[in-house]
């Protein structure tokens, strides 16, 4: 059986005004920490993920850029995440915080997840083919022919 219950306004705000941090991850030196920051963006009824680093020992946080599970190298600066790139998500690389992003993703697979290796010089990913639409051909019909795919 299927109910809908109705939440007050009051409680879908509460809910709506609430930030959420999550995917810490530690620098190998121990001084910098990059999280995922989620917050409601009401304006087009969604949720939007940004990546942040902050100093360990406190201080203002950075923004990196749009994305999630932010990963530290286990050796260097380097830190990867997972973003949105279009339709497909993709994995964005940084030889450190402040360095560009470098798109290392193909645009025929979609990345579901990522693994540095243990000297921080490759990383594997989890990813599946993006499905693409074949060619069609229409062709002239009888008249009132119907077209269904």
């Amino acid at each position: 059986m299927l109910a809908l219950v109705l939440l007050p306004a009051s409680l879908v705000g509460q809910y709506f005004d609430r930030a959420a941090v999550s995917d810490g991850s530690i620098d190998a030196t121990g001084s910098l920490v990059a999280y995922t920051m989620r917050e409601a963006d009401t304006g087009s009824d969604r949720f939007v993920n940004q990546v942040h680093v902050v100093a360990a020992q406190g201080g203002t946080p950075r923004l990196v850029g749009s994305g999630w599970k932010p990963t530290f190298a286990p050796v260097g600066t380097a830190l990867a995440r997972l973003d949105t790139n279009g339709s497909r998500t993709t994995l964005l690389v940084r030889d450190n915080p402040d360095a560009p992003d470098r798109d290392i993703g193909s645009p025929s697979l979609e990345i579901h997840a990522y693994r540095w290796s243990p000297d921080g010089g490759r990383i594997a990913v989890a990813a599946e083919p993006i499905s693409q639409l074949g060619d069609a051909t229409l062709h002239a019909g009888a008249p009132g022919a119907r077209l269904s795919l």
